[in-house]
């Protein structure tokens, strides 16, 4: 008896499958786009003139052109992000025509007399030598600034700041440079007197050693030039001078600072760092973000040396006894990407997750390895890491000249570098694990902000 063929079912399965996806887009190319608002007039309240001014710019934001409300709201959070802006939110009101609006932007704007403090205290896994040739279980840190700004023409503020750390700051930032939404700023900062400590990157000094500048000047510029509400791109140069003061491991594991730490009597040291890169940003706030996701990729370069050093060393029972040292140079480049996703979980809380990546190469002339050779080496680079951070938002007033913002966070973060050569270093700091957990509370006003936090750092050690 012959089994009659069974029927293929193929094709119909196959054209059943091209009409549900001719279906699903149909479907969607018919779904209802958001409702659009013609903008009779932008109106800004709240700020000063010269301040409402720059608000309306960085809006991006056109009269006689329509919008979303997303796209709006957009237009908020990036105005949210102007560093004298504390909030913003917007309001439609009906126009003179039917089908037109009037938009009314609503700025707390902050006070002109500006501070931010900060109080904390590291422990650490093993001893660190951050500033000290002395290798420390527990670091405390009294960081802070206080500064003036000052609001010039239709779209440039000019500031001034004393810090603790930069010492005397001034600076200036023009807004919607040639009517096109651009921002550039310049700043210049100084300080007569000791110590500038500076830690330096793998692909700069594989050693992982922490650089004195001793009084030192630093000048930047920053351009961000927008793409559109969401996007834009963002470069920026700096360059840091000094006068040589030491140089020592932060990994020396408790070891003699004899053996880790070496000091000049003279020399001349310079940093310099330059940026480019895309970014993406939908968060609502630069500071206390609630939602929102950011993503930014592009190129980080620097650039060190150390010329014209003269070293000391103390030998028992005589005056230092200085010595000539080698020159040192290096240069790197990185490609690096990072992201940064906010989710508010409650009214009050928000959960955050971050992560970042970076790949490159780096040449070090004159490098000195511990046995007293000098050579020249060329490294691959890489580094990564991830973060979670949960911010709780305990008390907060936002009417009219009475700004106050109480809140908790907790911070979690894991991190990695590793260089790789083809000759030996004499270092054996690579790969460098990191773990840092902190919590904080943090109080802002009009005024400015407090931070208080107590942190937990593992460097992961390779002395043990």
């Amino acid at each position: 008896m012959t089994v009659p063929p069974r029927p293929r079912f193929w094709m119909l399965r196959l054209l059943l499958g091209v009409l549900t996806l001719f279906l699903a887009v149909s479907l969607r190319a018919q779904e209802v786009e958001p409702p659009r608002f013609l903008l009779e007039t932008i109106t800004v309240t709240g700020p000063r003139p010269a301040a409402a001014n720059i608000v309306r710019a960085e809006s991006l934001l056109e009269e006689g052109r329509s919008y979303t409300e997303d796209e709006l709201r957009q237009a908020v959070y990036r105005i949210k992000r102007i560093p004298f802006v504390l909030d913003a939110d917007f309001a439609l009101h009906r126009g003179s025509e039917r089908g037109a609006y009037e938009l009314e932007i609503q700025v707390q704007q902050a006070r002109k007399l500006f501070f931010d403090q900060s109080l904390g205290l590291f422990v650490f896994q093993d001893p660190l030598a951050l500033d000290s040739s002395v290798a420390e279980d527990a670091y405390g840190q009294l960081e802070g600034l206080i500064g003036l700004r000052q609001f010039i023409g239709r779209s440039g503020v000019l500031f001034g700041a004393l810090d603790t750390v930069e010492g005397l700051q001034v600076g200036y930032t023009h807004y919607d440079l040639f009517g096109r939404g651009i921002v550039a700023s310049a700043a210049f900062s100084g300080r007569a007197f000791c110590c500038q400590y500076l830690a330096l990157s793998y692909g700069l000094d594989p050693s992982f050693v922490s650089w004195d500048f001793g009084s030192s000047t630093r000048a930047s510029l920053h351009l961000s030039i927008p793409l559109s509400v969401e996007h834009s791109l963002q470069m920026g140069a700096s360059e840091r001078r000094g006068d040589a003061g030491s140089r020592g491991e932060i990994l020396n594991g408790g070891r003699n600072y004899l053996d880790t730490w070496q000091e000049f009597s003279e020399g001349d040291l310079t940093y310099r760092t330059i940026e480019a890169k895309w970014n993406w940003d939908t968060t609502d706030h630069p500071l206390v973000p609630t939602r929102g996701f950011a993503v930014s990729a592009g190129i980080e370069a620097g650039d060190f040396s150390a010329q014209h050093l003269i070293g000391v060393r103390y030998d028992p029972g005589t005056p230092g006894v200085p010595f000539s040292v080698p020159s040192y140079e290096a240069q790197e480049v990185n490609l690096v990407g990072a992201a940064v996703r906010h989710w508010p979980v409650t009214a009050k809380q928000t959960v955050s997750l971050n992560g970042r990546v970076s790949a490159g190469q780096s040449r070090i002339d004159s490098f000195r390895r511990a046995d007293g050779t000098v050579l020249d080496a060329d490294l691959d680079l890489y580094s990564g890491s991830v973060g979670a951070r949960h911010s709780w938002d305990i008390w907060r007033t936002r009417k009219a000249n009475d700004y106050v913002d109480h809140r908790f966070e907790t911070t979690v973060e894991i991190g990695t570098e590793a260089f790789s050569s083809d000759v030996d270093l004499g270092v054996d700091t690579s790969p460098l694990q990191r773990f840092e957990a902190s919590i904080a509370y943090i109080f802002r006003n009009q005024w400015g902000q407090l931070r208080f936090h107590l942190s937990y750092l593992d460097l992961g050690e390779v002395y043990q």
